[in-house]
């Protein structure tokens, strides 16, 4: 809908300079074709006094400007309008310099009356041929000039909802940018999260190692492997053997949690450390299968990246390039942001 508030200017065309030379040529054209007209059949008049002779100007005008004017307005629309004006010109132009030839005093008493009449309404015969021209070219292009003058208004209104566009894509960039910084902050509590437990938990093995509850004289229910009171106490004390590098004991007290207790974060662990246990061991086939088992129990935990790699680490040590290769790959390819993803593209490159 147009707004009612844009004031109309009646001459706001003729502050296109296209739109004047485009009146300028067509006034141009009305007056010497109609002064040409006027003096064609004055010259006519001069040479027969014959009445007859200057209605055949007008037949001979008339009968190629109808029966072309189909035609034309067929060649005229599959053609560009402005070069076919030109070349419409250019040819009327020629049209008026040959009517100004044969009338000349010099040519003219050289050719009889009637060849001179006939000349002339050979020119006027052509002249009718392009005036079949001149009209669907002048309108088509009158047209093309109205279209984009009656344009403006709507433009004015399009740029209301052009900005409105704009203002909309400036929101949905902001909501863009605010949900991003939403999934920083997420990602921020998260780790502050994980430090404070993190943080907890050294605490308590700290107090732990006052008191290993594994140390005291209980019963012992498999070989090496003291009975406990709760899964804490075990994983807690195989985590300091771990860390005393006491890997055979290590190794026992994760291999008695995995088969006594069902834990979502310390299980997934536990399977771990048996499989890097086992590779210390040089145990590779055991170290594989507690790796896949991690991976196919827990395919979610964020150590499952790593035991992908672990599998391509041990693949590689047994010397089976192509199968560690795969497993490299498959590490960059499907967990790109991983810390193992970054080991495994280093791993590739020193195959290469």
């Amino acid at each position: 809908m147009i707004d009612s508030n844009i004031k109309a200017d009646p001459y706001s065309s003729l502050r296109f300079r296209e739109f004047n030379i485009f009146l300028l040529v067509r006034f141009i054209l009305v007056f010497s074709w109609s002064m040409q007209f006027i003096i064609v059949e004055w010259l006519v008049w001069e040479i027969t006094k014959n009445p007859l002779s200057l209605g055949l100007i007008g037949l001979m005008e008339v009968v190629p400007a109808v029966s072309m004017a189909l035609f034309a307005g067929h060649i005229v629309d599959q053609k560009e309008k402005r070069n076919l004006l030109a070349l419409c010109i250019a040819a009327f132009s020629l049209i008026s310099f040959g009517l100004f030839w044969i009338t000349s005093d010099a040519v003219s008493r050289a050719l009889s009356t009637q060849t001179l009449l006939y000349l002339i309404y050979a020119f006027v015969f052509f002249g009718g041929f392009l005036r079949a021209f001149f009209g669907p070219i002048i309108f088509s292009l009158f047209s093309l000039i109205l279209l984009v003058f009656l344009s403006f208004p709507i433009l004015a209104e399009d740029k209301e909802i052009v900005q409105a566009d704009i203002l909309f894509l400036k929101i949905q960039e902001l909501e863009m940018e605010i949900a991003d910084l939403r999934n920083k902050v997420e990602s921020q509590e998260y780790l502050i999260e994980k430090l404070i437990k993190e943080s907890a938990g050294s605490e308590n093995e700290a107090d732990n190692e006052k008191s290993d509850p594994l140390s005291t004289n209980s019963l012992i229910r498999f070989k090496g492997i003291e009975d406990v009171k709760s899964k804490e106490d075990v994983f807690s004390s195989a985590t300091k053997a771990l860390e005393a590098q006491n890997f055979e004991r290590a190794f026992t007290l994760f291999k008695y949690f995995v088969e006594s207790f069902k834990d979502d974060e310390k299980t997934p662990l536990s399977f771990f450390w048996l499989g890097e246990i086992s590779i210390i061991n040089d145990n590779l086939d055991v170290s594989k299968d507690y790796f896949m088992e991690l991976i196919s129990s827990f395919p979610e935990h964020y150590r499952v990246p790593l035991a992908h790699k672990k599998i391509g680490d041990i693949y590689l040590k047994n010397n089976d390039l192509d199968m560690a290769k795969d497993r490299y790959r498959f590490v960059v390819r499907e967990y790109p942001n991983n810390t193992a993803s970054s080991l495994a593209l280093q791993l590739l490159k020193n195959m290469e």
